[in-house]
């Protein structure tokens, strides 16, 4: 759920500003579509846009519908079919194959911007919750949204029916569009955003920054040194001046996904590795040749065994990276895949679809 911290930011900012925009929402999909199900866009009253719900095909609709939304308070759901290859709907000839359906949500001051500035504030915390969306449609045919935001499912129980969260395994982080009598249930698991612990502040990390940040990832770089530190104290990361000994205390309440060592510092990054084995984190990425990692694994008498699979070292994807640029994408590239659990082959040699 990386991709939605930076929308729920630029959210609250909006909201601080006290403008009016609108909310879309990619409740469901069908068939092959650019974005999945939890896709969300901000359409504010100048009809810019942060974010994206397809890639490019809808949005000039979407802003469109945006400013009706905007003008009468009340929100809407929009279905774009391009199931048929022989329809040129829209005009524009995707050829896509796929439909989603699409929430609008006004945003205004009169709902204070909740939940959704708590639902922020929890996230960047470190906390995971379930967001759940009732649609309702009245008599005389109005809609009528609500947003609500529990912490965990016991709470998620008590507001929808029981023959709605059958059909949601409790282990299932998968967004669901379900209906029930005359109502409709969006019900999605949003988690944190995924935590990069960079321990070196060199200049080569800087790269690595710059490639992480868009992706919505909180980013934490530890260093000794403060003068390395101040390259980095203007960007929206979190700076440690720290020596590895003393790092354990201030990493332990820390839920870390990632970590990078490249201090360049042999005994330095011998440290860092052995505190971070001890930790439960899913990728530590050494910088540097075999030999170099060899020699630190004998000299803190451990194994490659002892990281159960979680060291990577030669750190990256084989693709030719040369440049510091490059170096830093390979790695930006084996992480991602590590964290989404696939295999990082050509989607071309994929037999299923994209998303399978």
């Amino acid at each position: 759920m990386n991709h939605l911290l930076p929308i729920l930011k630029q959210f609250c900012q909006l909201a601080k500003l006290q403008e009016p925009f609108v909310l879309a929402t990619l409740l469901h999909k069908k068939g092959s579509t650019y974005r999945r199900e939890g896709a969300r866009m901000i359409i504010r009253r100048d009809g810019k846009i942060s974010g994206l719900i397809s890639g490019g095909c809808f949005e000039a609709d979407l802003q469109l519908h945006a400013r009706q939304v905007l003008e009468s308070g009340d929100p809407l759901v929009i279905e774009y079919d391009l199931m048929n290859d022989d329809d040129l709907i829209w005009g524009m000839g995707a050829g896509c194959n796929g439909a989603i359906l699409v929430l609008l949500q006004p945003m205004q001051s009169a709902q204070d911007y909740q939940p959704y500035c708590d639902l922020y504030q929890q996230l960047a915390s470190g906390r995971s919750v379930w967001c759940l969306k009732r649609l309702d449609t009245t008599d005389d045919h109005h809609l009528e949204v609500s947003t609500q935001v529990f912490e965990d499912w016991a709470q998620l129980e008590v507001s929808v029916p029981r023959e709605v969260l059958q059909k949601l395994p409790k282990e299932s982080y998968k967004p669901a569009y379900q209906s029930h009598q005359s109502c409709h249930y969006y019900i999605e698991r949003l988690q944190p955003a995924t935590h990069l612990l960079i321990a070196g502040a060199g200049p080569d990390v800087m790269h690595l920054v710059q490639l992480a940040l868009p992706l919505g990832w909180r980013i934490t770089i530890m260093d000794h040194r403060p003068a390395f530190l101040d390259a980095y104290k203007a960007l929206p990361v979190e700076c440690i001046k720290t020596r590895p000994g003393a790092a354990k205390a201030l990493l332990q309440d820390s839920h870390i996904d990632l970590a990078m060592v490249m201090s360049h510092h042999l005994e330095t990054d011998e440290q860092y590795l052995k505190l971070l084995q001890a930790l439960p984190i899913t990728y530590i990425g050494l910088l540097g040749p075999a030999g170099r990692r060899n020699q630190m694994l004998k000299q803190l008498d451990l194994s490659l065994a002892d990281f159960a699979g979680r060291l990577f070292s030669p750190v990256g994807i084989d693709m030719g990276a040369e440049s510091p640029e490059e170096i830093a994408l390979s790695i930006i590239c084996e992480m991602k895949i590590v964290l989404a659990g696939t295999s990082g082959q050509s989607l071309r040699e994929k037999q299923r679809g994209i998303h399978e």
